[in-house]
């Protein structure tokens, strides 16, 4: 009777982790709540900026993965998890944008330029 109640207890509780850990927005799950705070408009333009670019790159390159054989498994396992945390990022950046009434027009602060690529 312990081991049934104990079987039950484990069942019900796999079943609320299933749960929480799927829904409409996988995203959520990659990203810390509130990192954008104590960003103004102008930073928070420059993030939206990196993360919508990074996102045409990761859909570019997980379309390109999913061509050749075994892509899929290639695309879930390299680009996906990077994929869903981007999104949330974007996402969060935006919600934080719209609670702060930021225009559509401001101008983005100024990232740090990407390292130069190195020729083998």
């Amino acid at each position: 009777m312990r081991l049934v109640k104990l079987m039950i207890g484990f069942a019900g509780a796999a079943l609320l982790c299933g749960c929480a850990a799927t829904g409409d927005h996988p995203e959520n799950f990659y990203v810390a709540p509130g990192k954008y705070i104590l960003y103004d408009c102008k930073q928070l333009a420059g993030a939206q900026a990196h993360f919508a670019e990074r996102d045409q790159e990761l859909s570019r390159l997980i379309a390109r993965a999913k061509e050749g054989a075994g892509g899929s498994l290639v695309s879930t396992l390299a680009y996906e998890p990077e994929y869903y945390s981007n999104l949330g990022e974007l996402r969060d950046v935006r919600r934080e944008m719209a609670e702060k009434s930021c225009p559509p027009d401001v101008k983005a602060a100024p990232v740090a330029p990407k390292p130069p690529k190195r020729k083998r």
